[in-house]
């Protein structure tokens, strides 16, 4: 005779409950029962609950295909396979990963991250899903040669801050041409750029103009952009060289993604350039 399965359909369904009412409560930071891994889109992402806040475990444990579903679907579809990345602000690595499994040479991936404490986690991913990507901590900056990053549990609400406020670490800056230089990438014609922290874009924009000398794609993930920082994100990538190629819908995180393609008209056009005083005042709109 079979045994009736109702007894631990019953025990599954009390845990369930049980999860879901630590999460609603907010107190799984406390207790912690979470794991130090997740799978998002195939690959094994090395996850701390004492670094990251609970959402962001959570969240591709539960949803792994909406966590973050823009970003996914456009590296997807407008990704160049053949060509060099270098990626800005990368968090747990989660699309770095993904990434990197989309390019044809795997090594041609570097990946910047400005909270040093997570890159023990991203090494520890590279192991586990056998990728080739570069990871170092460093940040852009143009001022001097340490920026001061403050950090906080959650990942997406760290940046680079102007004054040592709160907690923060000193990070090496480096311009985005630096990078480039530092690498062979220059000698593979394009280089893809990804920036995934909010208002890099503008300071990369601002101080080289000159983008698309050496940039062939730029692709702009950034959460809750308003209409205003829009419309500036459009011109300094125009007057940059570049032409819009896609924009997402807004997720209901509020992540959208931008696609721009260096267009050789514009960026042989420097009729078409505008002067750091016109910069100033698309800032300032």
């Amino acid at each position: 005779m079979k045994k009736s399965g109702k007894p631990l359909l019953i025990l599954i369904s009390l845990a369930a409950v049980l999860v879901l009412a630590i999460v609603s409560a907010g107190c799984i930071d406390e207790i912690s029962p979470l794991p130090d891994e997740v799978k998002v889109r195939g690959n094994v992402i090395s996850v701390d609950p004492v670094l990251m806040s609970s959402d962001v475990i959570t969240t591709p444990l539960l949803s792994p295909n909406e966590y973050e579903k823009e970003a996914f679907e456009t590296v997807e579809k407008y990704l160049p396979r053949d060509d060099p990345v270098i990626e800005i602000g990368i968090g747990p690595g989660t699309l770095a990963a993904y990434i990197n499994k989309h390019l044809r040479i795997k090594t041609d991936h570097i990946a910047i991250e400005s909270n040093p404490y997570l890159l023990p986690l991203l090494e520890k991913t590279k192991a586990a899903n056998q990728l080739g990507t570069h990871f170092f901590n460093g940040a852009i900056g143009y001022d001097s040669d340490t920026v001061p990053v403050r950090i906080t549990k959650n990942f997406l609400e760290s940046n680079i801050s102007p004054t040592k406020s709160e907690e923060t670490v000193d990070v090496p800056a480096y311009t985005l041409r630096e990078t480039v230089a530092a690498s062979d990438f220059l000698d593979k014609g394009g280089v893809t750029v990804v920036v995934e922290i909010n208002g890099i874009w503008k300071d990369i924009l601002t101080n080289e103009p000159d983008l698309a000398d050496f940039v062939s794609t730029f692709i702009v993930a950034t959460w809750n952009l308003s209409v205003n920082d829009q419309e500036v994100l459009f011109k300094k990538t125009h007057n940059a060289g570049f032409s819009q190629t896609y924009p997402s819908d807004k997720g209901e995180s509020g992540l959208m993604v931008f696609v721009f393609t260096r267009d050789e008209k514009l960026s042989n056009n420097t009729e078409n350039r505008e002067t750091p005083s016109d910069s100033s005042s698309a800032d300032s709109a």
